[in-house]
């Protein structure tokens, strides 16, 4: 997918899958980069490393898109790109402390992020401009909330906020939730069924009593009309 400046260069390029299989070739611009990898679903303590991507190391803008619940994906990765100016993450990532090394952010956007557990300082970028963090871990978020309204009193910002702070339990039981595409009164009625589940199971204290939940919320889901097989699994 990808977008034309003009007849000399690039503007945007958006890089989805497996990444390890692309190769460019040649750039005359400095496009903007969109990457989603395929990573692996599910925990996972292996973290995603980006693969070297030559050719691209002179860009200034670049978005990753990873999901929220699976495979980390390796901050220290994007290291290859010592110019960046322009960066949004979204989704699981680790390694966070490794963006204190891009000197020259000026926009940083952190999103669906659940654990951002050493996160640099804010002042950690001079030129920063503007910080977006949403829907991120709420430990971090408090603090950056903090540094944010601190460094909008001695400099000029574009728009910036931090919000939608979650905790982990809700990247699990709330995001995580596997009905948001089913036909909606049935969502709703799996959804409440799951979270009555969650309950039941994090109070039981046999197998016997996390069985009886599992148990409840299947045949819960099998009266459901018009369920696929693939839903039902």
């Amino acid at each position: 997918n990808q977008s034309f400046e003009n007849q000399f260069g690039l503007k945007s390029l958006n890089l989805s899958g497996n990444i390890e299989n692309f190769e460019i070739i040649d750039t005359n611009s400095h496009p903007y980069i969109r990457i989603e990898p395929i990573t692996q679903k599910g925990k996972t303590e292996l973290p995603y490393k980006l693969p070297t991507l030559k050719n691209l190391e002179t860009i200034t803008s670049l978005d990753i898109t990873v999901e929220p619940l699976g495979q980390p994906f390796d901050c220290e990765s994007l290291l290859q790109f010592p110019n960046l100016k322009n960066l949004n993450l979204t989704g699981n990532i680790t390694n966070v402390n490794c963006l204190s090394e891009f000197l020259n952010l000026e926009r940083l956007g952190i999103r669906y992020a659940p654990n951002l557990e050493n996160f640099p300082s804010l002042n950690s970028w001079k030129n920063l401009k503007s910080f977006i963090g949403w829907n991120i871990d709420e430990i971090t978020g408090k603090s950056l909330n903090t540094e944010l309204n601190q460094l909008t009193k001695v400099k000029e910002l574009d728009y910036s906020s931090v919000s939608k702070l979650r905790s982990s339990i809700w990247f699990t039981t709330e995001y995580g939730i596997p009905f948001t595409n089913w036909e909606t009164k049935n969502a709703k009625i799996a959804t409440k069924a799951y979270k009555t589940a969650l309950k039941e199971i994090s109070k039981a204290k046999t197998e016997n009593e996390v069985k009886t939940s599992i148990v409840k919320l299947v045949e819960i889901i099998n009266k459901l009309p018009n369920i696929e097989t693939v839903e039902r699994e």
